[in-house]
């Protein structure tokens, strides 16, 4: 039973490297690469999501860290950095899915019955990892290292160890994903940080809107975008450089559509987007 468990993490594991791969391939083949001037959504380890605008040259803050952008510059969109020091490597799709099964898939014969985890039972000291950060050290080989290093690690059971390896993962390794933006990125990194702006607007409502809208290419859409763009992007999306889209205000004062600028459209597509105020909507049709 166990070899054969061992053998099916082996074969998903297998599998998640090929999938990355064929991402990886797809994406430097469409062109989808990250170049100067293009906007990108940072994913920090799932959890925080921020825009950056390339320019090469150009920093950018990285957990704790400040970058240059220029590492981002030629990886195609989706691919995996991690901070080592302050400078992003990029990872492999084999470092992406893992170093293969976390654990093996033996069978359970420990407890912790035992266990006093004190700090005693750590041989490397604060001043022993700031060291290895100085020294461009990744968060995995840290890990590593405090893993080599613990007295009890070995005597915890599985359930356990996941547990201390993945406490040590958010704490010591940062992780980027470089995200293309698009109506569900944007989206998803406007509403973690401010929901109001957004008012409350999340992805799948997003999503929803727009297909009962019926919104695709070679649509004639007239809207008004209270949410700084991501509306007018998102439609604009959908048109793929085909149709228009007219952002209407209500006052003589034009919203603001600065979300817009994320979309990384090319000319076509911005060409199909017009912003108006009502007054002046009404006034050209004679009302």
């Amino acid at each position: 039973m166990a070899e054969k468990a061992g053998e099916g993490a082996a074969l998903r594991w297998d599998a998640a490297v090929a999938r990355h791969a064929v991402r990886a391939a797809a994406a430097m083949r469409t062109g989808l690469v990250i170049s100067e001037g293009c906007a990108v959504v940072l994913d920090q380890n799932d959890d925080k999501k921020s825009f950056a605008i390339i320019k090469r040259g150009g920093k950018m803050k990285i957990g704790k860290e400040t970058c240059s952008m220029d590492d981002l510059i030629g990886a195609p969109f989706g691919a995996t950095f991690e901070l080592a020091g302050s400078k992003l490597q990029r990872l492999t799709p084999g470092e992406v899915a893992g170093d293969g099964p976390l654990l093996g898939a033996e069978e359970e014969t420990r407890d912790n019955r035992n266990l006093r985890d004190t700090d005693a039972a750590q041989k490397l000291s604060t001043e022993d990892i700031e060291d290895m950060r100085e020294a461009g050290e990744t968060g995995t080989d840290i890990i590593k290292a405090l893993i080599e290093n613990s007295a009890t690690f070995a005597s915890k059971t599985s359930f356990s160890q996941e547990k201390y390896i993945k406490r040590k993962l958010k704490k010591y390794c940062v992780k980027v994903v470089a995200r293309r933006p698009c109506a569900r990125t944007v989206c998803e990194t406007i509403f973690s940080k401010n929901p109001a702006r957004l008012h409350g607007l999340r992805k799948d409502t997003l999503g929803i809107m727009l297909n009962m809208a019926a919104v695709g290419p070679n649509s004639r859409v007239l809207m008004v975008d209270a949410c700084g763009g991501l509306v007018t992007g998102a439609v604009a999306e959908r048109l793929g450089g085909n149709g228009v889209v007219c952002h209407v205000s209500e006052t003589t004062k034009i919203m603001p559509h600065d979300l817009v600028r994320f979309f990384n459209f090319t000319n076509q597509q911005r060409g199909v987007v017009f912003a108006t105020s009502l007054p002046s909507l009404l006034a050209a049709a004679g009302g």
